[in-house]
């Protein structure tokens, strides 16, 4: 079941509720769509701007591992995704993996050419990965 499906869920049932003690925890966070997909017998995911927003949120807090497990949870999940790619391009790039950064925003650009942000990162990263 899709993640608009999901989402209207959420808003009339208690149980579908993700609290902010779920979404601080990527393990419960996790469980928590694969114990409702158990439950009711339908394959549930979170949006992907649900995942990526949280993988921002908790990379903006600081919260460097836990901001990795959203973001390739977020690409596992959606593998066709420009924004999924650019977004743990991101990740690597704050790491300081520019390798795994300029990898993941050629990925971006690659799906999405019109991408002009990528498009920079790509050009400034392979530049400084030359010298």
């Amino acid at each position: 079941m899709g993640a608009i499906t999901y989402d209207g869920l959420e808003f009339t049932f208690k149980d579908f509720k993700i609290t902010p003690e779920i979404e601080n925890n990527f393990t419960l966070f996790k469980a928590h769509f694969e114990t409702l997909s158990k439950h009711w017998g339908i394959d549930f995911k979170p949006s992907e701007g649900r995942v990526n927003d949280l993988g921002y949120y908790h990379l903006k807090q600081k919260n460097i591992d836990l901001a990795y497990h959203y973001f390739k949870f977020n690409l596992n999940l959606y593998s066709n995704s420009a924004n999924a790619y650019d977004s743990i391009g991101e990740w690597y790039y704050t790491k300081g993996n520019k390798r795994e950064a300029l990898a993941n925003y050629s990925k971006s650009l690659e799906l999405n050419p019109e991408n002009e942000y990528a498009k920079k990162l790509v050009t400034a990263l392979k530049l400084t990965l030359e010298n």
